[in-house]
């Protein structure tokens, strides 16, 4: 094959001993945030990603990753790009039954504080829904913690679904709480369906995007509520255009150069 490229830890363990000279590690994530960093587990993850050229999908993961092992690593950053057709096209297939609604897309997990969401827009004292897409370890919790609050009534937990993306193409604002990120992939979307975005100025992703009046302090409820009111009351002022590094094109070009570079050198 003309390249290689590794997605996940288990392929990355397999394919560090790999002999051919085209094989690319893509790291998804601010790892230190990930793992111990006991020398056990610093050992692994130095015999994994030292072995081989990496790629970030971001520059905070491209940043991280020789913070972590401590080495210079071989790293280059291809942000992860959005199909944009297929955005678009399925933000069509239906019309949630939601007025006027904020929206988070993601994975129930400690990493996405949906807590500090949960928090935040009971503070904010916004009639508004508050739309939560996705599962996970912490749904139920959240659940609970909805339910303390006083405000599950407003807060709906739609679960998985196989298309997020009329939630976000009909909300006011996508909302990220995120503690850390990789890239995240529904901020994207949302800057390419026209839908605003807060967030987090979380490591890695939201502030490699978005400008700073979009961003708070990571773990700030207040900050955070400030925000959904402001955002809430003026979406316009929190509504960009998605950069062409995020394009599929502009990646494609840069996977290209991968295979180009690697058959200048081997003549």
């Amino acid at each position: 094959p003309d390249l290689i490229l590794s997605n996940l830890k288990s392929m990355d363990q397999f394919l560090a001993f790999s002999r051919l000279e085209n094989v690319y590690l893509v790291v998804h994530n601010t790892l230190s945030k990930l793992h111990s960093l006991s020398p056990k587990s610093l050992k692994q993850l130095r015999d994994i990603y030292l072995s081989k050229p990496c790629i970030g999908v971001s520059e905070g993961a491209s940043k991280d990753l020789p913070i972590l092992l401590e080495k210079l690593v071989e790293i280059k950053t291809i942000y992860d790009p959005v199909d944009l057709e297929k955005a678009q096209e399925l933000s069509l297939a239906f019309v949630p039954p939601f007025k006027d609604y904020l929206v988070n897309v993601s994975t129930f997990k400690m990493a996405k504080r949906h807590d500090v969401l949960i928090e935040a827009y009971a503070k904010s004292g916004l009639s508004c829904p508050l739309v939560l897409v996705g599962d996970g370890v912490e749904r139920k919790a959240c659940e609970h913690l909805a339910k303390q609050l006083q405000v599950s009534d407003r807060i709906h937990f739609i679960g998985l679904t196989t298309n997020p993306y009329p939630y976000i193409k009909h909300s006011t604002a996508m909302v990220i709480s995120s503690e850390f990120e990789g890239l995240n992939i529904a901020m994207l979307e949302s800057i390419a369906l026209g839908t605003a975005v807060i967030s987090t100025d979380c490591p890695s992703g939201p502030p490699e995007v978005l400008p700073a009046e979009n961003l708070v302090p990571v773990g700030d409820i207040e900050a955070l509520a400030d925000k959904m009111y402001e955002v809430v009351n003026d979406p316009s002022n929190f509504s960009i255009t998605l950069a062409e590094k995020f394009h599929p094109e502009f990646a494609a070009r840069r996977y290209l150069e991968l295979i180009d570079n690697t058959a200048c050198t081997t003549n």
